[in-house]
């Protein structure tokens, strides 16, 4: 006597948003990757080999970080120091004006005064006292190259978190119905096995 066994399942098919989420990974992996190769070539004609890019910090002024939180859009930088380090961990800093390489002692240095410019209008009383606020944001971002992953590889991660989703709500089903949950499972387990047709 064998237990019947369900037919194997196909697998998950990727649907137009996962195509699209992973077409948008893309680009932003060649943007990065096109970045990336530009700060290595600064830093190859500047310092020579073994630097690698790490990140950079830039300056966004307030009223454009605003209009950028605005519209979705991009905030445009109004400075940026770029760090690249070598295996030995050494950093090592720059900014490039037209097309050359200028070096800094640190990112702070590289921007000057303009790290701590106040806004010409902006800011808040303290005490009595008008405080202005400073004109640019100080911004951090890294350098990554990274392999986006296809849209049947998106299709998969999808299905394992709604699998995920679907055992945490069971889970808390049962944990708040115990006794509903205990009965199932017993009278799960005192069924019967079910046996296939027998042939003469």
């Amino acid at each position: 006597m064998t237990q019947p066994v369900d037919p194997p399942q196909s697998p998950p098919q990727p649907t137009e948003q996962d195509r699209e989420n992973a077409r948008i990974r893309q680009k932003i992996a060649e943007r990065q990757a096109r970045e990336y190769d530009q700060i290595l070539v600064w830093a190859l004609a500047a310092f020579g080999p073994g630097w690698i890019p790490r990140g950079r910090h830039y300056l966004v002024e307030k009223d454009e970080e605003e209009r950028a939180r605005h519209t979705g859009e991009k905030a445009e930088a109004a400075a940026t120091v770029y760090t690249v380090r070598n295996e030995a961990g050494q950093a090592r800093h720059f900014a490039v004006v037209g097309s050359k390489v200028i070096e800094h002692a640190s990112y702070e240095a590289g921007f000057g005064s303009m790290l701590l410019e106040p806004h010409p209008t902006r800011g808040f009383e303290h005490r009595g006292q008008w405080c202005r606020t400073h004109r640019y944001s100080l911004c951090w971002a890294p350098y990554e190259l990274y392999e986006p992953k296809t849209a049947e590889q998106l299709t998969q991660l999808r299905a394992t978190r709604e699998r995920r989703r679907e055992e945490r709500r069971d889970k808390q089903w049962a944990d708040e119905n115990r006794l509903l949950a205990w009965a199932e499972k017993t009278n799960q387990q005192d069924a019967p096995p079910k046996e296939e047709s027998k042939g003469r």
